[in-house]
């Protein structure tokens, strides 16, 4: 979720930062993991990433049924990463609550499944 949301924001990860962690999983989670860092991805995450860089929490929450039933723990892991990357922590005036909102300086910005 990490690098999908890096990328959709403009902020690609290098690629030696997968290569530095390859050997410490398979070949598949390995090239999934440089094809999320250059942008690709399933077309579930990939709506799901668009519909929160736009700002559309209707959609943004039409999509997070599909990309939490991806594998076991998959899909939460890849949506635990995208709010991590995504949302700016926001402090109350009162300093009472701590709440997530995505930024809308990335409205616009876009991904493809290319």
């Amino acid at each position: 979720g990490v690098l999908l949301a890096r990328y959709a924001m403009g902020a690609p990860v290098p690629g030696d930062v997968v290569a530095r962690v390859r050997h410490r999983t398979t070949a598949l989670s390995a090239g999934l993991l440089d094809a999320a860092r250059q942008g690709y991805g399933v077309p579930e995450v990939v709506a799901l990433v668009d519909a929160a860089m736009a700002g559309d929490a209707l959609a943004t929450a039409d999509r997070l049924p599909a990309v939490l039933a991806i594998g076991h723990s998959s899909g939460r892991d890849l949506v635990a990463g995208l709010l991590a990357t995504l949302c700016t922590p926001t402090v109350s005036t009162q300093m009472e609550v701590t709440t997530c909102r995505i930024s809308s300086k990335y409205a616009g910005a876009s991904m493809s499944t290319r």
